[in-house]
């Protein structure tokens, strides 16, 4: 049989998630101030002329290694709260909260989000940029926990944006407090503050 003909659209698509999969790698490893275009370029195989075919600036290409990154745990969350309809919300809570413990040690995204938050500050315009698409993103978390508490008839304390906003919070700050060497020590103790976390704003075991 002959090789299937990829598009034009199809192959600057593979272009793209190749420059963000190579990208995530390089900002954690090495700073966005830090990276060239031409190094970018030279580890992903393609010129400097297909980077600018696919993205703006330099962060442009990080709002978008960050929505990809966020979107894919979106998506593995809402996998997770399938996954858990027809168990007790108890039982849901805990499996979300392993999740969310998982998504913390995460050593790449706990760099990235030191980068981001710096970068930031160093950049106005990045920053209201930056805020725009986490604004879409908080939605989708609040979109997430509407969802169990729904499924599992919860009465949260808070309205789903502000669970939403309180969880990323705590969240980010449990990744930026990533200690490998500890992980496995930490790893029920950051599960449980978690579980803490969510019992407490859904309302589970009030009286």
């Amino acid at each position: 049989m002959a090789p299937q003909r990829v598009s034009r659209q199809q192959s600057q698509q593979q272009t793209r998630n190749r420059l963000i999969q190579v990208a995530e790698e390089m900002f954690a490893m090495g700073g966005v101030q830090a990276l060239s275009l031409r190094s970018l370029c030279d580890a992903a195989g393609f010129t400097q002329g297909a980077f600018y075919s696919n993205f703006d600036s330099k962060e442009a290409l990080l709002l978008a290694v960050l929505d990809r990154h966020i979107q894919r745990e979106v998506g593995d969350l809402g996998a997770l709260l399938e996954q858990t309809r027809d168990q007790p919300a108890e039982a849901a809570l805990a499996a979300i909260s392993r999740k969310l413990g998982d998504m913390a040690q995460d050593g790449r995204w706990s760099l990235l989000s030191i980068e981001l938050q710096l970068h930031r500050h160093r950049d106005p315009g990045f920053d209201r940029a930056s805020r725009e698409m986490s604004a879409q993103n908080l939605d989708a978390f609040a979109r997430l926990i509407d969802q169990l508490c729904m499924q599992h008839d919860l009465r949260p304390d808070l309205p789903p944006q502000d669970l939403a906003r309180g969880l990323y919070a705590l969240w980010s700050g449990m990744a930026l407090q990533r200690d490998p060497e500890a992980a496995r020590a930490t790893g029920a103790a950051r599960d449980a503050v978690f579980l803490a976390f969510l019992r407490s704003l859904t309302g589970i075991g009030r009286d």
